[in-house]
C-alpha cells in the first residue's frame, strides 16, 4: 500500500531553529494573551492594517478567513466506496468505460486507468486521489521559484508555456475547477486555495477543507528542534493541490480523502489577534527581522504524543477505524513567517494559548 502516517509528521534531518531569531525566556508563557468574544475578534480583524509591531512586518494587503462561529470540531473520515468511485469518474472523465473495482482493503484501489501520454487516473480505499490528463500535470512540486500566500496583496505572475501564456488568476480558476469537481463527486466541503508555488513549468495550487469558515494547517512543519514539538505534530498537513502545468486544466491530487466535521461545540471567548501578534513580536521575532505572510484561523488536533503512527502497522480493520473513527480539534491562530530564504509557522492555541513554532520541512 501507499507509505502514509496517520500523523504526517516525518523529521527533516538538519533543520534546526538556532540562529532563527533571539528567543527570550518567555517564549512559551502566555500568560500575557487577551481573549475576548468571537464578535469582537472578527471586528478586530479590520484594525489589522494599523497595528503596529516593533520587530515584525506584515505584509501589504493581508486578510484572514473569517469562520461563521467559534467552535471546537470532531473531524473524521469518510472513507470511498465504488459509488464515490464512479462518481469521481464521471466527474472528470464523462463517458468513460472505466471498470469500478469494491476494493477489498484499504490499500487497493478501487479505479487505476492509465490515461495514455503519461496520464492516470486514481482512486485508493484509504481516500488518495490522483488525476493528470497527461505526464505535464505532474508538474513538479518543489524546487518552485516563487511562492504566493494568496490572503494577501500580490501581483498576477504569469508563465510563459508551451502552448501560451499562463497566469496566476488562470492557474487559480482552473484549479478551482478541479477541486470543485473533487468535492463536489464526494459531498465534501469546498476547498478553497491558500498558497501557489511555482516555476518555469507550472503553478501548484494548495488548497484547504473549508469548514464553515475553518481551514486545517496547510503546510508540513518539522517536528525537531520546534518549540513545543507535541503540538507541532498535532498540527497536521492535509494534502490537497491542483498542478497546473498548461492553459487548459489542472490535476488534482489529495492525500487526505474527504474529511467532514461530525461534530462541534460552541466556545465563549478566544485569544485575540492583536494579543497573539505582540506575543510574537516580543517572544520569537527580536532580531529575526521577519514578515508574517499569512493568517489563518485553522483547527488543530487536541491530542499530544510524541510518536508518530506508522499506518503500515496497522491492520485493515484498524486503519479504518483510525480514519473513520474521528478526532478532536481546537481552533487555533497559524501564522507564517519568513526570515531571508527561511520560513516557519507558528501556532497559538485560541483556547488555551498553547504556543508552537517551527521551521517548513525542505522543500515545502
Amino acid at each position: 500500500m501507499k507509505s502514509f502516517k496517520l500523523i504526517s509528521i516525518c523529521a527533516a534531518a538538519g533543520l534546526l531553529l538556532t540562529g532563527c531569531g533571539s528567543f527570550t525566556d518567555n517564549t512559551t508563557d502566555t500568560s500575557e494573551l487577551e481573549y475576548a468574544t468571537f464578535e469582537t475578534v472578527m471586528a478586530e480583524l479590520d484594525e489589522l492594517p494599523s497595528l503596529e509591531l516593533d520587530n515584525i512586518a506584515l505584509s501589504e494587503g493581508i486578510t484572514v478567513n473569517r469562520p461563521q462561529r467559534l467552535v471546537s470540531m470532531t473531524l473524521a473520515n469518510r472513507l470511498p466506496d465504488a459509488g464515490a468511485a464512479k462518481r469521481l469518474a464521471d466527474a472528470f472523465l464523462p463517458g468513460n468505460s472505466f471498470v469500478i473495482n469494491e476494493a477489498s482493503t484499504l490499500s487497493e484501489y478501487f479505479i487505476r486507468e492509465d490515461l495514455g501520454r503519461g496520464g492516470l487516473f486514481s482512486l485508493e480505499g484509504y481516500g488518495f486521489f490522483g488525476y493528470a490528463a497527461s505526464g505535464r500535470d505532474f508538474q513538479p512540486q518543489y524546487d518552485s521559484e516563487g511562492k504566493v500566500f494568496l490572503n494577501a496583496g500580490r501581483e498576477n505572475t504569469a508563465l510563459s508555456l508551451s502552448n501560451g501564456e499562463l497566469t496566476l488568476d488562470k492557474a487559480l480558476s482552473l484549479a478551482q475547477k478541479t477541486a470543485d469537481k473533487y468535492t463536489g463527486a464526494l459531498g465534501m466541503a469546498p476547498l478553497v486555495p491558500t498558497i501557489a508555488k511555482y516555476n518555469s513549468s507550472g503553478f501548484v495550487i494548495r488548497f484547504s477543507p473549508d469548514l464553515d469558515g475553518w481551514l486545517l494547517p496547510d503546510q508540513p512543519v518539522a517536528a525537531n528542534e520546534a518549540v513545543n514539538p507535541e503540538m507541532i505534530k498535532s498540527a497536521l498537513h492535509r494534502e490537497y493541490r491542483c498542478c497546473v502545468a498548461s492553459t487548459e486544466l489542472a490535476g488534482m491530487f489529495a492525500g487526505a480523502g474527504c474529511i467532514y466535521c461530525r461534530e462541534e461545540k460552541a466556545v465563549d471567548k478566544m485569544v485575540t489577534l492583536s494579543s497573539a501578534l505582540r506575543f510574537l513580536d516580543v517572544s520569537i521575532a527580536s532580531g529575526m527581522d521577519c514578515t508574517i505572510r499569512q493568517i489563518s484561523l485553522v483547527q488543530i488536533l487536541t491530542s499530544r504524543g510524541t510518536e508518530v503512527q506508522d499506518a503500515s502497522e496497522l491492520s485493515d480493520s484498524e486503519l479504518r477505524a483510525e480514519l473513520e473513527g474521528g478526532y478532536e480539534t481546537s481552533p487555533a491562530w497559524q501564522f507564517d513567517l519568513t526570515n531571508d530564504s527561511k520560513e516557519y509557522v507558528a501556532y497559538i492555541d485560541c483556547l488555551t494559548g498553547e504556543f508552537a513554532f517551527g521551521q517548513l520541512m525542505a522543500g515545502a
